[in-house]
């Protein structure tokens, strides 16, 4: 179908003169050309001035086998060939033809090339274009290469090959915007051989902005889809040219494959095109206008945008290019936060100190101040509270005032809105605009909470219910809370008296990080050992005869090869789903072609390699074994993974309980006989050499334990995979859930208890099971006291954690705002966010010492009241902790009682 302008040798001279006058004005004609070429009235028997739609399939035939125009709507269609006259005139070419999208275009061009022949890329192509010749016409026998176009011709000549059949240009390309010399490449390519295609896609810059034909290009290729239509409501490509004989080609190919856009599509399109010129220059003027701002961006390294000067090919772009679209690249600042943090070094080291500092104070308050903290933290969490309700409450009676009178005036005062009138000048027309939006921003905020007074209802109740527990709690409790604050003053004067032992901590942290390191490592290790193994997979429809279950089982393998069952395969036919496959083998079949794949499933020991790994560190019998069952060997792997963190962990916990616990009872000696002014490494040095000297046992005991219940959590949670890729029922599946939560309960009270029977062991000096009888029953007995002591202590614990890391935080931006140290930062808040995450991560660790060293002297407490007998005096530190808590005043009369009786009973005889 030959275009508009070259419809006969008439206007041969006519054609000529149109496009000297259109060199000379270059944007005179499209707009023209859009709205009528192709459209002509005179072509419909009612004159209509916009073509009709042209549903039909079938057309009337004078006599058989001779149409009057059209035979059949595959072939042409009215309506379609009003279109692509249209696009011709608009491309500058001499004949178009439309797709039904834009790889539809693309895969019948591809019917022009042949088994053997070689495409020529460009490297930043579009994406659908890259898998099509990367996956698709890879199958078909058709190489791809793909090249940087955007530096030299010189550089496309030198990869083309003698089967280079098309060269593949897209500029400006999708995403990096880089451009192409058209004419160059163009010039070059044709010069190496005439016979090799020249294609330019041409989707971003469009035909208002950019002809490649007319720079040398055989082939034009539009996604109409996008700016050519421009209202995105339509899928069409189109493929335009000069050349007579690629047209037969591709109108046959058209014909043939049958990838055409419908009549109603080809209606939209034409009626979008006519308002391509006005779209355009908006869509540049925009575009221009958005690209400069984001190039002054404070978060924006660079902006891609052709038209900009920074741009590296605006030379190109003025040579080839008349304008461009709306499309922008841009490369965000990533890399500024390695930057921010070095240029903000000295001020998260500053505040990093600050943190320690307000960490020193916190503790140093504990010592004398711990019970005033405690009551003033209930306090402000009982006045927070009934604020919050409060709020809830007056906020949800404003929702409903709201809903029930939308017509209504609002009270700016009553909804907390202010405008300072004062200040407002009414010639100030940016002053009115902010005045305006902020009122709007009000008033739509409040539009999306108004749905939401349920919710605020219900936030009020649950607020006030949590108000009056803590206030029933606190007058139910009084007497526990004494104690908690008599303990946690205790136990930070032991502290104090220890400084070393923070340090453990820090250890335990960092041997933590490095056993899980080395555990994904050893993992890594065992499941690449012995060769890969590959199964047929069935990846499209091939028919039942791949899908059936395999009836043969036989193992391939690179060096040796065992046959279970039948022989190996000699056509695909013989591969059946799952079964297994060597890669070299089925390569050399070509199963690719009849839609099925031999894909990598995982490492196996498939060979005696496993076993000859085995055979030099065990027995020959235990490795043979092993490599038969060698998930035995990930299994291992898992607990010891789990075992080292939960030994490393546990010793942690005994060494603190051990130095403690010598607080407790041996102060006193301790400072009398070697401490002197190094109490603190005395006491340190003690409760490091009792662990390691008598409690090891204890703590591997212990950490067995943990380390098995983790490792069946691992095992639940890999078969609860394994069920849902085998599509098991979920009464299996809830089975699994119930098995891993008793398991999760388990662990969770193993580990609350097994704190305590360390505490025990080092207060006792009992191996672990008489440890945690002896714990158990304490614990039993003094349930409540426990239970209030651990959450009080939690409680005021995680108060000060929150309180150091707002506070450091706080301290970091001040900092980073307001003092003048000449620092550009980017992203501002990530120097913030590094701190409180590192304060909060450092305030954890060490404040967990106090929870252990308020357990331990409350077991010691325990311990002391319980074993007490007439030769025993009450100790130092029991009196101490009696003396500030009545709770246990009544049992410390008992035992005075006790003593009495038993001194008078002595006496007698």
């Amino acid at each position: 179908m030959e275009g508009y302008l070259s419809s006969g040798p008439q206007k041969a001279d006519k054609d000529a003169e149109n496009q000297k006058n259109k060199q000379e004005h270059p944007r005179t004609r499209i707009e023209t050309d859009a709205i009528h070429v192709g459209q002509e009235p005179e072509r419909w028997p009612g004159q209509a001035v916009v073509p009709p739609i042209s549903m039909a399939t079938t057309f009337k035939q004078l006599e058989p086998g001779k149409p009057v125009l059209y035979e059949y709507s595959r072939c042409g269609n009215p309506t379609r060939q009003c279109l692509e006259e249209c696009l011709a005139s608009v491309e500058k070419a001499r004949y178009a033809l439309t797709f039904a999208s834009g790889l539809g275009a693309t895969t019948t061009l591809m019917f022009m090339l042949k088994s053997g022949d070689h495409i020529l890329s460009i490297d930043d192509v579009y994406g659908g274009t890259g898998r099509l010749f990367r996956r698709c016409m890879a199958q078909m026998g058709v190489e791809s290469s793909f090249i940087d176009m955007s530096t030299d011709a010189s550089t496309v000549v030198k990869h083309l090959k003698p089967t280079t059949r098309l060269v593949w240009i897209e500029t400006p390309t999708n995403p990096l915007l880089k451009l192409a010399d058209i004419e160059q490449i163009a010039t070059a390519v044709h010069k190496h051989d005439p016979k090799i295609m020249v294609l330019v896609d041409n989707t971003f810059a469009t035909a208002y902005f950019q002809n490649p034909l007319k720079l040398g290009a055989d082939l034009v290729l539009h996604s109409l889809t996008k700016y050519m239509n421009g209202h995105s409501d339509v899928v069409m490509g189109c493929l335009m040219m000069n050349n007579e004989e690629y047209y037969k080609q591709l109108s046959f190919l058209q014909y043939a494959i049958g990838a055409v856009p419908s009549p109603f599509d080809c209606y939209l399109v034409n009626r979008g095109i006519k308002t391509l010129a006005v779209r355009m220059k908006q869509h540049m003027a925009n575009g221009l206008r958005v690209a400069t701002y984001l190039e002054q961006h404070k978060h924006v390294e660079r902006v891609i945008y052709p038209p900009l000067e920074s741009h590296p090919q605006h030379d190109l772009y003025k040579k080839q290019m008349s304008g461009f679209s709306g499309m922008i690249s841009i490369y965000l600042k990533g890399d500024e936060v390695e930057k921010n943090l070095i240029e903000s070094r000295y001020v998260l080291l500053l505040s990093l100190l600050f943190a320690m500092i307000i960490l020193l104070i916190y503790m140093f308050l504990l010592r004398y101040l711990a019970q005033w903290i405690i009551w003033l933290s209930l306090i402000l969490c009982i006045v927070v509270f009934a604020l919050a309700a409060s709020f809830c409450f007056v906020a949800r009676i404003r929702m409903e005032k709201y809903s029930t009178n939308n017509n209504a005036l609002f009270d700016l005062d009553e909804m907390n809105i202010t405008l300072n009138m004062n200040n407002f000048d009414i010639n100030n027309t940016d002053a009115k605009i902010s005045a305006v939006e902020k009122f709007d921003t009000a008033m739509n905020l409040l539009d999306e909470f108004v749905p939401m007074s349920v919710i605020w209802l219900v936030i009020g109740i649950i607020c006030c219910i949590v108000c009056a527990i803590l206030m029933i709690c606190t007058c139910c409790l009084c007497e526990r809370i004494r104690l908690a604050a008599a303990l946690i003053e205790e136990a930070s004067k032991a502290i104090c008296y220890a400084l070393t032992i923070l340090i453990w901590p820090i250890i335990t942290f960092i041997l933590n990080i490095g056993f899980v390191i080395l555990g994904i490592l050893v993992l890594a290790h065992y499941s690449t050992l012995g060769r890969p193994i590959y199964q047929i997979s069935c990846t499209q429809d091939f028919g039942q005869s791949c899908r059936k279950e395999s009836l043969r089982s036989y193992v391939l393998s690179n060096e040796t090869r065992q046959i279970n069952i039948h022989s190996i395969p000699k056509s695909c036919l013989d591969y059946h789903e799952g079964d297994s496959c060597n890669l070299d083998e089925f390569t050399q079949l070509n199963c690719t072609i009849d839609r099925i794949q031999c894909v990598y499933v995982s490492y196996g020991f498939v060979d005696e390699t496993f076993q000859h790994y085995l055979n030099s560190i065990w027995s020959h019998r235990f490795a043979q074994f092993l490599s038969e069952h060698s998930w035995l060997v990930n299994i291992f792997n898992i607990f010891m993974i789990y075992w080292l963190i939960a030994f490393t962990i546990a010793l942690e916990q005994m060494i603190l309980a051990c130095t403690f616990v010598s607080y407790y009872w041996q102060l006193n000696q301790l400072n009398q006989k070697c401490c002197h002014n190094y109490i603190h490494k005395c006491l340190c040095f003690q409760g490091v050499l009792l662990t390691f000297r008598y409690h090891l046992g204890t703590i591997a005991f212990g950490s067995s334990i943990i380390a098995i219940i983790d490792t069946l959590r691992t095992l639940i949670d890999l078969i609860k995979d394994r069920m849902e890729a085998m599509n098991i029922d979920n009464y299996g599946k809830c089975c699994l859930k119930l098995i891993k939560g008793s398991l999760n309960c388990i662990r969770c009270c193993f580990q609350f208890f097994s704190r305590y029977t360390y505490i025990m062991t080092a207060v006792s000096g009992k191996w672990f099971c008489s440890s945690a009888f002896t714990a158990t029953k304490l614990l039993l007995e003094n349930c409540l006291r426990v239970f209030i002591l651990d959450r009080v202590c939690a409680i005021l614990l995680y108060i000060g954690r929150i309180t150091i890391t707002i506070g450091s935080c706080v301290f970091t931006a001040y900092m980073l705002d307001n003092i003048g140290l000449n620092i550009t930062l980017h992203f501002s808040w990530f120097p913030v966010l590094i701190i409180g995450i590192s304060v909060y991560i450092s305030s954890a660790i060490f404040l967990n010492v106090y929870a252990t060293a308020t357990s331990t002297l409350f077991f010691c407490v325990l311990y002391d009241l319980e074993v007490r007998n007439d030769s025993q005096q009450i100790s130092n530190r029991l009196r101490e902790i009696i003396d500030k808590s009545n709770d246990f005043r009544k049992k410390k009369f008992e035992i005075i009682d006790e003593q009495s009786t038993n001194d008078r009973t002595q006496s007698r005889f």
